[in-house]
C-alpha cells in the first residue's frame, strides 16, 4: 500500500512543542486510520501525530525501536479530545525502544488501560520509554487490572499523568521486573489495590512529586508478591531494591506505604495526611530464606504525618527484619489528640516531633504548604534529595524542613546604591536583587518613587529635602505570592544635617576604603564612632565633607594623589 508521508516540521500550539521528522497524521480524513497502521511504516525519528477523535484501541504493537537520537512518539494533538476508548486494552507495546507516548487519554478498558512489556524475553526488556501528560481513566473492570502495566521495562519515565477510578484490585502503575524509572510528577485518585506497585525484582526507581489521594488500600507498594517466574531478573533475591520515594503527597489510603519484601528503599520528605488503618506497613510476602532477604535496611526520615485514629502505627509482618529500619527526623501530629501523636515503632526514632501541629497553610483544601513558624522548617535532616514538591530546591533556610514542601526561605535580598542620601543630590540609583523571588513592593519614606515597575529592579529616588527621616522599604514576594521579610534601608539625617555611622554598621565597618561612591559629599557632618577602624581613601580620590569627627582616634590613609577636604559650608 502506497501512503502519503509528510516530510515537514509542524507546530502543534496546544502541545507547547514543534514536532520534526515524518509526521504521520492519524484520525478521520488524516492519511491514516489508526495509530496501529501508522506504527507497520514509522522509522526512528517519526512522529505519529493522533488527532481528535474516539478510538477503539486493542492495538498490538511489537518490534517498535527508535534511536538515542531520534525516538518514535505518538503524541495526541490535545489529550482532553483524543481518547482511546473501551477493548481489553487501549494499547499494547511489546518489545519497544525509544518510544514517547504523550497527550492522549486511556478511558474504559476491561483489562489494562496500556501494557507495555519485554515480550516475555527477560534478558532483552523494552526500554527508554517515556509517557508524559496522559490521561487513565475509569476502569471498566474490578479484579487485578491496571491503569499503566509495566513488565520488564528498563529507563523508563512517567510525567505529569493523572490516573483516576482504577480497578478495585488493579493499580495506577503496577510494574513487574523493572529498572531505572522514574515516575514524577502524577495526580493518583481513587485507587483500588495501590496506586503503585513495584514488584518482581524491581529496582532503582525515582518516586517523586506525585499526589495520592484515597489512593487505595496501600498508596505505594514498594515490593509484593510475584510468582516466582516472573522476576526479573530470574535471580533477584527481593521483590524491590532501591527505591527513593520523596516529595510525594499521599491523601487517605488504608495505608499510606507498604513495605513488602523490599530494601534498601527510602521514604523521604513526603506529607502523609489521614490514612484510615496504618501509616506504614512492613510485610514479607514471597518468603525464602534461602534466596529472598527479609524486608529490612529501609529508611523513614523528614515526613510529616499528619492521622487520628488508627490500628497502629506501624503494622509489622512476619519474617521481615523491622529492627534495621531507620526512622528519623518525622514530625508525628494526632489532629484527634495531639498528646498522644507519639508513634509505636520498632525501633527508637532520631529527633523526632511528636505533636506540634505542623501548621498547613490550607488543610482543607489540600494546601500542605508550611506556614511560618511551622516545627518542621529547618528541623529535617541532611539529604541528598533536593527537590521539593513544587519543584523548590532544598534546602531554602538554615536547614532541610520535613515533609512534601520547603519553606520560601527569609528572602535574601541585596540591594546596591548609596546608602547615604545628601539633600543636595536630587536623584538615587538602587539596584534591587532577590534570589527566591518573584517580585517586589517598594515603598519610599521622605521621598518620590520613580522611573520603577514590579517587574524592574532598578528604582529610583528622588528626595524630599524637608524631611528628617527617609529610607526604603522593600517587601519580596515568591513564585506562591506569599510575602517575604520586609527590609528597611535607612537614611537618617541627625539634628544638624549630620550622618552617624555607629559601630555594628555592617555598610561601614565591612568598609576597607572611601570612595567617592561611598561616602556622603560636600553636605553632610560626618561622624564616626567605630573603634578600631583603620579607613583608605584610595588613590586619587578626592573626598569633601562638611565636618568629620572621629570619636575613637580613627587612623585614615591617604593614598598617592588622594584627599580629605573639610568645607564649612555655614
Amino acid at each position: 500500500m502506497k501512503v502519503g508521508i509528510h516530510l515537514i516540521f509542524v507546530s502543534i500550539l496546544s502541545m507547547g512543542q514543534t514536532l520534526k521528522g515524518n509526521i504521520l497524521e492519524v484520525g478521520p480524513g488524516k492519511t491514516f486510520a489508526n495509530p496501529l497502521v501508522a506504527s507497520g511504516v514509522a522509522m526512528p525519528g517519526d512522529t505519529i501525530l493522533i488527532y481528535p477523535n474516539t478510538y477503539t484501541g486493542g492495538y498490538f504493537i511489537s518490534n517498535l525501536n527508535g534511536t538515542p537520537s531520534a525516538p518514535i512518539c505518538f503524541i495526541g494533538t490535545d489529550a482532553s479530545s483524543v481518547i482511546f476508548q473501551g477493548n481489553n486494552q487501549a494499547f499494547q507495546f511489546s518489545e519497544v525502544s525509544y518510544l514517547n507516548i504523550e497527550n492522549i487519554t486511556i478511558r474504559g478498558q476491561t483489562a489494562n488501560g496500556i501494557n507495555i512489556d519485554d515480550g516475555g524475553s527477560f534478558e532483552s526488556p523494552s526500554h527508554h520509554i517515556t509517557v508524559k501528560n496522559c490521561r487513565f481513566l475509569d476502569m471498566n473492570a474490578s479484579g487485578n487490572n491496571d491503569l499503566l502495566k509495566l513488565s520488564g521495562i528498563d529507563y523508563f519515565r512517567i510525567e505529569a499523568c493523572i490516573f483516576r477510578n482504577g480497578s478495585a484490585g488493579g493499580s495506577g502503575i503496577d510494574m513487574v521486573g523493572c529498572h531505572h524509572g522514574t515516575i514524577i510528577g502524577n495526580n493518583f485518585e481513587n485507587l483500588g489495590s495501590n496506586s503503585i506497585q513495584a514488584k518482581g525484582g524491581s529496582q532503582y526507581l525515582e518516586i517523586s512529586q506525585n499526589k495520592f489521594k484515597n489512593g487505595g488500600q496501600r498508596t505505594l507498594n514498594l515490593g509484593g508478591s510475584t510468582g516466582l517466574a516472573f522476576f526479573r531478573p530470574q535471580n533477584a533475591t527481593f521483590e524491590a531494591a532501591d527505591i527513593n520515594v520523596f516529595a510525594n503527597v499521599i491523601i487517605g489510603s488504608t495505608a499510606a506505604i507498604a513495605f513488602v519484601g523490599c530494601v534498601r528503599v527510602n521514604v523521604v520528605n513526603n506529607t502523609i495526611i489521614n490514612p484510615s488503618n496504618w501509616i506504614i506497613r512492613i510485610l514479607q510476602e514471597t518468603v525464602d530464606i534461602n534466596r529472598f532477604l527479609p524486608c529490612g535496611n529501609n529508611v523513614v526520615k523528614n515526613n510529616i504525618i499528619y492521622f487520628g485514629t488508627l490500628s497502629t502505627h506501624v503494622n509489622v509482618g512476619s519474617n521481615t527484619a523491622p529492627t534495621t529500619f531507620i526512622f528519623s527526623n518525622n514530625l508525628w501530629y494526632r489532629n484527634t489528640n495531639p498528646g498522644t501523636s507519639a508513634p509505636n515503632l520498632p525501633v527508637t526514632e532520631i529527633d523526632p516531633i511528636n505533636g506540634q501541629n505542623p501548621q498547613f497553610i490550607d488543610l482543607q483544601n489540600d494546601n500542605f504548604g508550611l506556614m511560618t513558624g511551622s516545627p518542621a522548617i529547618d528541623h529535617g535532616d541532611t539529604t541528598s534529595f533536593h527537590k521539593d514538591f513544587t519543584n523548590l530546591p532544598r534546602p531554602l533556610g538554615l536547614g532541610f524542613d520535613i515533609g512534601a514542601y520547603e519553606k520560601l526561605a527569609p528572602t535574601i535580598l541585596s540591594i546596591e546604591g548609596n546608602r547615604e542620601v545628601c539633600y543636595q543630590s536630587g536623584k538615587q540609583s538602587y539596584t534591587i536583587k532577590s534570589l527566591f523571588s518573584d517580585h517586589f513592593v517598594v515603598q519610599v519614606f521622605g521621598g518620590t518613587l520613580q522611573g520603577w515597575q514590579s517587574s524592574d529592579t532598578v528604582i529610583y529616588i528622588n528626595w524630599d529635602t524637608l524631611s528628617t527621616e527617609q529610607s526604603i522599604q522593600v517587601t519580596t514576594y515568591s513564585s506562591l505570592n506569599e510575602p517575604g521579610n520586609t527590609l528597611n534601608l535607612p537614611v537618617v539625617l541627625t539634628s544638624g544635617d549630620s550622618i552617624s555611622w555607629v559601630e555594628g554598621d555592617g555598610l561601614w565597618t565591612d568598609r576597607n576604603a572611601w570612595s567617592k561612591y561611598t561616602l556622603p559629599q560636600v553636605c553632610h557632618d560626618v561622624i564616626i564612632h567605630v573603634q578600631n577602624a583603620s579607613i583608605t581613601i584610595p588613590e586619587g580620590e578626592i573626598i569633601k565633607v562638611n565636618s568629620l569627627n572621629c570619636q575613637f582616634n580613627n587612623v585614615i590613609n591617604l593614598l598617592q594623589n588622594s584627599r580629605l577636604e573639610i568645607i564649612n559650608l555655614d
